[in-house]
C-alpha cells in the first residue's frame, strides 16, 4: 500500500505537537486498521499508511542505524548523523567505535552517577550466578543423559577433541539434514543431550525450530558455542550488553 521509495521509520522524526491533535481521529482510524490487518510495526506503518506521500524526508543521515554500519561498511568511522541502536544494543566493548559513542554521550547524562556502579555491580552477580546455575544444572543432567552432537562438517575435528568426544557417542552433520537430526533426536527418547555448532543463525533457527517440536533447550539440546571460548576461535557468547543495560 506504501511505495517502497516512500516509507518511513518512525524512530527518529521531527514532530510538531499540535499535528497529533489536529489528526487525532485519523490517526485512531489507521491504527485500528493496522490492528485489524495485523500488520507488524504498529505506529509506524500507521503513520505511513496516512501520510507516506505527504511527509518531508530527511537525509539518510538523520537516522543512520547502527546494525547495517557494521554489516554494510568495511572501514567504520564516525559521522555528523543521528546514530540508531536498532536490533542489538551496545555493549562495554570500547574497541568498536559505536560502543565508544554511545557511552561517551551516555556519561553526559544524568544516568551517569554513582548509582551506575551499584547497578554494574548487581548486574555482573546476576550473571554470574546464572552461569553457575546453569553449570551445576548440566553436571546434574549428565548424570541422567549422554551426549551427541549435530555440528557443521569442517568443526567435527576440531570439537572432538575439544569435547574430548568418544568414538561411542553420536555425530550427526548438518550437511545430513534436519530431517536425519530430528529422527534422532525422536529416537533418543530423553535420554540424549545434543550440542549444536553452526552459526549463530543457524542456531537460532534451530532453536525455534526445535521448539515446535516440543523439544526443549537446555534439556534435549543445547548450543555447544556456550561452552567454548575466542580460544577455539568461536565469538564467545558472553555479552555484556546486559550490564549496559543495567546501567
Amino acid at each position: 500500500m506504501v511505495a517502497y521509495e516512500d516509507y518511513f521509520i518512525d524512530d527518529v522524526m521531527i514532530l510538531s505537537p499540535k499535528f497529533f491533535g489536529e489528526n487525532f481521529e485519523k490517526i485512531l482510524d489507521a491504527c485500528k486498521f493496522i490492528r485489524d490487518n495485523k500488520f507488524p510495526y504498529a505506529e509506524q506503518d500507521a503513520l505511513n499508511y496516512l501520510f507516506s506521500k505527504t511527509y518531508l524526508k530527511l537525509p539518510l543521515k538523520f537516522d543512520t542505524i547502527v546494525r547495517n554500519q557494521r554489516l554494510f561498511f568495511s572501514k567504520q568511522r564516525i559521522e555528523k548523523a543521528v546514530y540508531h541502536f536498532a536490533g542489538v544494543k551496545p555493549d562495554l566493548n570500547t574497541d568498536d567505535i559505536y560502543n565508544q559513542l554511545y557511552l561517551d554521550y551516555f556519561m553526559k547524562t544524568p544516568w551517569a552517577s554513582t548509582e551506575m556502579f551499584g547497578n554494574i555491580d548487581k548486574a555482573v552477580k546476576k550473571l554470574y550466578n546464572e552461569f553457575q546455575d546453569n553449570m551445576l544444572h548440566f553436571v546434574n543432567l549428565f548424570t541422567e543423559r549422554k551426549r551427541a552432537f549435530f555440528v557443521d562438517q569442517s568443526y567435527i575435528e576440531p570439537l572432538k577433541n575439544i569435547f574430548r568426544i568418544k568414538d561411542d557417542e553420536q555425530i550427526i552433520t548438518l550437511q545430513e539434514g534436519t530431517k536425519r537430526f530430528l529422527e534422532a533426536m525422536n529416537s533418543a527418547n530423553g535420554e540424549k543431550l545434543f550440542f549444536i555448532l553452526s552459526n549463530p543463525n543457524d542456531y537460532f533457527q534451530l532453536k525455534n525450530w526445535l521448539s515446535s517440536q516440543n523439544f526443549v533447550e537446555g534439556v534435549d539440546f543445547i548450543d555447544a558455542a556456550v561452552f567454548l571460548s575466542e580460544r577455539y576461535g568461536i565469538k564467545t557468547p558472553f555479552e555484556t550488553t546486559n550490564i549496559l543495560q543495567a546501567l
